[in-house]
């Protein structure tokens, strides 16, 4: 499950155990990067630390958990994937991060289109929320070049480093996604 071609040097594929000492490597090498907005990136100190996540990748969906690599020229450059699945109403947030020395190519939003088409392609889920921090501007850039529907703000509602941070919140529904311009199974060419 979920393994994409997303360019001639760049691959998508689900995590597994034995890649958590890479997933330590880009978040040692990018704390400075990741830290004003991912607050786990302090207390991950070792490969063993990202272990038991990746473990639960491995049973996705029922885990409620799940990360995909970004492998470029084989090193890993971002790690795409769904946390807080809702059974109940078949949804699920989406998360992503990527390296610095790797912004700006596209890799994330790519990505998250190929991972977007393929879990409603399958229809594992109905509906997918992306949560931004407000000021992560860069990252609010995705959801909306994804065609997301943002449904508004929710005001002070991320406490990082002391300071209670506003979380833009994107949407988007399996029925709309089929209808929408950047789903590669809608266009005639995909």
């Amino acid at each position: 499950m979920f393994h994409y071609s997303i360019d001639q040097d760049t691959e998508a594929r689900l995590m597994i155990p034995e890649d958590a000492e890479a997933y330590f490597t880009l978040i040692d090498s990018n704390r400075t990067h990741l830290a004003p907005w991912l607050p786990w990136v302090e207390s991950c100190l070792s490969a063993e630390d990202r272990m038991d996540c990746l473990e639960a990748g491995l049973d996705f969906p029922e885990s409620g958990w799940c990360d995909v690599g970004i492998w470029h020229a084989g090193t890993l450059a971002g790690v795409v994937g769904f946390h807080r699945i809702e059974p109940n109403i078949r949804s699920a947030t989406f998360h992503y991060f990527i390296g610095a020395a790797y912004e700006g190519r596209g890799l994330i939003t790519r990505t998250c289109r190929a991972l977007v088409d393929d879990v409603f392609t399958r229809d594992l889920f109905n509906r997918l929320v992306i949560t931004v921090v407000v000021e992560n501007t860069r990252s609010l850039t995705v959801p909306e070049r994804l065609g997301f529907h943002r449904d508004g703000v929710l005001r002070q509602v991320y406490e990082h480093h002391g300071r209670l941070l506003d979380m833009a919140v994107y949407a988007m529904l399996r029925e709309d996604w089929a209808a929408t311009a950047v789903c590669p199974s809608a266009r005639a060419d995909a």
